[in-house]
């Protein structure tokens, strides 16, 4: 494991828990019970959670989908559970991470477009869900756009986010699920570059090494080397054209997650925080 001093002399900013395992293990009343997620782990610095749907959906043969909500079976001990979007809401929300996502699918590579397609509308639709099921005004849930590796299955997606609700950041799914680093980029660099709204915070995972420690801005040497440099140089000159204001912004859902990424935050007249995460140092705490 790894301690909290360890995390903060790491200069950590934020870090990843898992919704999937916390919900099963040690269970998400004694978190809450514990003060949420911050007072459980003793850490008084961003945190986000995921919604759990990667971890159900990467373990196929143990679920059921309909348009509703998901079945699934612990890997703790085989029990069955049930998910919809007001359920996952309701556990993030107990959870009081300051980001949280909304439940999604998140197909595979390779996967036919018929079944990609089916799974952008199964995702909007628990994406308005989810925005309606969200109440905690502390915490920024954001919308995930899914697509594959189709841009316009990717934009359709985007578009319903931003007509079911006013989320104050986005997530871009479906990415690192089994294609080559040319295939992803195909998609996601004038996905980044040309189209996601300057004011969403676009988390760019790069799975393959999101394996060590904290979540952090990734050291310019490494960005030069790394093959996410595509990605991140069109998305860093998209942000540059966002009117950043001269006076601190008010308080906001986002607040605390706008000083995890202090150091490349821009803020739009609507006030919510426009920032690129490269995950390089990432790790899922559960």
């Amino acid at each position: 494991g790894i301690t909290n001093a360890q995390l903060e002399a790491l200069h950590a900013q934020i870090i990843l828990a898992n919704t999937y395992h916390l919900y099963l293990r040690p269970g998400i009343d004694i978190i809450r019970e514990a003060g949420g997620i911050h007072g459980f782990m003793h850490w008084d610095h961003p945190v986000l959670t995921d919604s759990g749907g990667f971890q159900i959906f990467s373990l196929a043969d143990t679920l059921e989908l309909d348009a509703d909500g998901v079945n699934f079976r612990s890997i703790v001990d085989g029990s069955r559970h049930r998910w919809t979007p007001e359920d996952n809401m309701e556990i993030a929300m107990k959870l009081g991470s300051d980001i949280c996502m909304q439940l999604d699918q998140c197909p595979g590579y390779p996967a036919t477009r018929a079944y990609v397609e089916r799974a952008v509308e199964l995702s909007s639709m628990w994406a308005e869900r989810c925005y309606k099921a969200h109440t905690r005004d502390d915490q920024a849930l954001f919308g995930i756009v899914q697509g594959g590796m189709h841009l316009d299955l990717r934009l359709r997606s985007l578009r319903h986010l931003e007509e079911c609700g006013d989320f104050p950041g986005y997530g871009i799914g479906g990415y690192s699920v089994g294609e080559d680093h040319e295939t992803m980029f195909e998609t996601l660099a004038p996905l980044v570059s040309e189209y996601m709204p300057k004011r969403s915070c676009a988390a760019l995972a790069w799975a393959s090494t999101c394996s060590t420690a904290c979540c952090r801005r990734a050291p310019a040497a490494w960005v030069r080397r790394s093959p996410v440099k595509v990605a991140l140089t069109s998305a860093t000159r998209a942000l540059r054209t966002t009117t950043a204001l001269s006076t601190p912004p008010a308080p906001a859902r986002c607040a605390r997650a706008a000083t995890a990424v202090r150091s490349s935050v821009t803020w739009s007249r609507r006030r919510r925080c426009s920032a690129v995460f490269c995950c390089r140092f990432i790790t899922c705490i559960s």
